[in-house]
């Protein structure tokens, strides 16, 4: 939620940027699949995980190309580390 508050403050003080448009898609689509994870839905794993890819691309991708930034690439590897993790290993429901 913190990455996309960030977005639509660099959206609102920038205007309309391709970075800044796909920075905010796929932040939104990684809160949709965290939210399907609430209401466990079939295939919430597959949709974190690839989400969370595309988040970490982006953030990557973002650290990179603007500013070489080591830490905010750092940063951005760790999140998915932890978050891809915790969905790997988290609570699976019997069928």
């Amino acid at each position: 939620m913190a990455g996309l508050a960030s977005d639509y403050a660099a959206l609102a003080s920038l205007g309309p940027a391709p970075p800044i448009i796909v920075a905010i898609v796929v932040n939104a689509a990684l809160v949709f699949a965290a939210s399907l994870a609430f209401v466990r839905a079939r295939s919430w794993r597959q949709f974190l995980l690839a989400a969370l890819f595309c988040v970490t691309a982006d953030r990557v991708a973002g650290g990179t190309a603007a500013a070489p930034s080591i830490t905010q690439t750092i940063a951005a590897l760790v999140a998915a580390l932890a978050i891809g993790a915790a969905t790997l290993i988290g609570y699976r429901a019997r069928d």
